[in-house]
Parts: C-alpha cells; structure tokens; sequence
C-alpha cells in the first residue's frame, strides 16, 4: 500500500518508525493537489473548497498494510480525528484526512511553500 505522509510520519521525525521497518519511501517531494494544509498546533490536510487552489507537499511511502492498519491507524485516531482515505484508486495511494471540522483563530491555512510540515 502507498501512503502519503506530512507532519510526526515523515523520515526523521518522531512517528515514522510507525510505518514498519519494510517501509521504503517512494518519493520525498509528492505535490498532492485538491487538498490543503492547516496548522494548530498539529498539521491537518483537508480536501479544498469548490474554486480553491491549493497544494500540499507530502512524502510518498510504500508500507506493509498491517503497520498501517494497526500502529499508524491508532497513532491517528482512525476514524474520528484523522481518517484514512483512498485518494487515488488506480495508484492505491491514502492519506490521513482530517476528520472533524476547523474551529478557532489560532488556526492558519499554509501555502504550498510552507505546506511541507
């Protein structure tokens, strides 16, 4: 399964072990279009609103499925707060997609530029 990474997940930072010791990044600059990134405290990725064009830089990850399933799936708090979610069937690429809804003034979108958290 390939699955795109952004924040505690990625090489280097504090949550990647999570993703299997048979993981091998594919890719460690990916460009996902239609999606967005907020920053509290946390980075949450959500899809963009009709007319919105943004764009998140992530790493592309090839994992064995039961380390996502069980370590990375609860380290995101699968379902509730993040969900995993299909978002390119033919290449069966997923990605944790923030899951409940933005509130507050501490919360900021990030550019592309800055979009790599």
């Amino acid at each position: 399964m390939k699955l795109l990474v952004y924040g505690t997940l990625k090489e280097g930072e504090h949550a990647n072990n999570l993703l299997g010791k048979d993981a091998e990044m594919l890719d460690a600059f990916y460009t996902l279009e239609g999606y967005k990134m907020y920053k509290s405290g946390y980075p949450m990725v959500v899809p963009v609103n009709e007319g919105e064009d943004f764009k998140v830089k992530c790493e592309l990850w090839e994992v064995p499925e039961e380390a996502v399933f069980s370590s990375v799936d609860m380290y995101e708090g699968h379902p509730s707060l993040f969900k995993r979610t299909c978002i390119d069937e033919d290449e069966d690429i997923h990605m944790y997609v923030y899951n409940s809804p933005i509130y507050g003034q501490d919360t900021e979108i990030l550019p592309e530029a800055v979009g790599m958290w």
